[in-house]
């Protein structure tokens, strides 16, 4: 029993990420696969959305399950040589275990799996699919529009440490600055267009009057977003560290994706940034249309690590030739 045999694939795992669905993609290429049906869950907001949207740019099937009852949490492949309304038929290959469809699941992780090898077994295939299937509802653009925000706001409040253990980020480890400023960023798992958080390090700036801080590519277009909202134009109100409410210029250059913030000399973190030019300024949106983002201007070790590493995990990040940036 090999899956060359089969043309058809259907797929059912708890969790997929961006790596997981280029693979399958990769198997779907080499083996001749005709079309692919994948289910996933999507309560616990860890299958990636731009995973997620890959299966639909390719054709193939693809539907999510958000059940209030509990995780959807299967993980099981059939190959078959026909399928109907994503259900296989005449099954070849039936792979059960207990990997998801990410990178640690099908690489770096201790995981075991089971190969069902008699044709007996493969008649139970399409009810045992079926029953999964039905749990799910076919995903639409406004499905998944709607899942891209809430994966935005759940991953925001993890740690990097929990990116990693729960396996929303391909990476399986942390990483730190300096091999950032060498490395190309991955495959981003968040669209800057859903993100609620920039930040931008402070090695390089201008101004004397004020700290003139530009954010780079996409860090820019989420701070451009975040003030086109509330209409404070060309200042917008900023909470600071230190619980004030200041004003502060900005302005937004479409041709290189550039938002330049100018940051009071009184802001808590700019004095330090101005001698030093280290650290990272971060920015978040607060969904308060009086003071629609809050500011935090650091050099701290923890806070640098933390900041830098969640971008990274996620592949939200990008550099200058003098400084790092990225957006969650």
């Amino acid at each position: 029993m090999k899956l060359t045999e089969s043309r058809y694939i259907s797929a059912a795992f708890a969790y997929s990420s961006i790596y997981g669905v280029y693979h399958l993609h990769d198997v779907v290429q080499q083996r001749n696969i005709l079309g692919v049906s994948l289910i996933s869950d999507i309560r616990d907001c860890i299958t990636h959305p731009q995973a997620l949207q890959f299966g639909l740019d390719k054709g193939w099937s693809v539907r999510v399950v958000n059940r209030p009852q509990g995780t959807f949490h299967p993980k099981i492949l059939i190959g078959s040589l026909g399928q109907q309304n994503g259900i296989p038929i005449d099954a070849r290959a039936i792979i059960v275990g207990s990997g998801n469809l990410s990178k640690g699941g099908l690489l770096s992780n201790v995981e075991c799996g089971l190969t069902l090898r008699k044709q007996t077994e493969f008649a139970a295939a399409p009810k045992i699919f079926s029953r999964l299937w039905g749990f799910g509802t076919d995903l639409t653009a406004n499905m998944l529009a709607d899942y891209a925000v809430r994966f935005r706001d759940r991953n925001a409040n993890r740690s990097s440490i929990d990116l990693v253990a729960l396996g929303v980020s391909d990476e399986s480890k942390l990483v730190n600055v300096g091999v950032m400023r060498q490395s190309p960023a991955a495959q981003p798992s968040m669209k800057s267009s859903v993100a609620k958080a920039a930040w931008a390090g402070l090695q390089s700036f201008t101004g004397d009057y004020t700290f003139q801080l530009e954010f780079p590519r996409d860090a820019g277009d989420v701070l451009r977003r975040i003030v086109t909202a509330t209409g404070q134009t060309p200042k917008v109100t900023v909470k600071c560290d230190d619980g004030i409410d200041r004003p502060m210029k900005y302005a937004y250059y479409p041709h290189n994706g550039m938002f330049r913030l100018n940051i009071p000399n009184d802001v808590p973190g700019i004095p330090a940034a101005r001698i030093n030019r280290n650290g990272i300024a971060l920015i978040e949106g607060t969904g308060d249309a009086n003071s629609p983002m809050h500011i935090r201007v650091s050099a701290d070790q923890n806070f640098v690590r933390e900041t830098a590493g969640k971008s990274f995990l996620l592949g939200t990040w990008g550099k200058t030739p003098t400084r790092l940036y990225g957006w969650y």
